[in-house]
């Protein structure tokens, strides 16, 4: 992550948008906390999709719609 970092804001890091993770979660939550408006509840790395893009990967508007309202 660290060699990918391209901004830091604390303890937050944005990454280079070339490489696509899977990321299991338990659930989602909206979240007046975080920037996205999204809390996942125990989030992990699940899989490298090198088959995709990042054109392909999921949004955050995309998330959201996921989320048990």
């Amino acid at each position: 992550m660290r060699e990918n970092t391209i901004n830091r804001y604390g303890p937050v890091r944005e990454v280079d948008h070339a490489l696509v993770v899977e990321v299991a979660f338990d659930s989602l939550h909206l979240s007046s906390r975080h920037k996205s408006g999204i809390a996942t509840r125990f989030p992990r790395f699940h899989a490298i999709r090198w088959d995709k893009t990042a054109d392909d990967a999921d949004h955050v508007d995309q998330l959201k719609t996921m989320i048990d309202l």
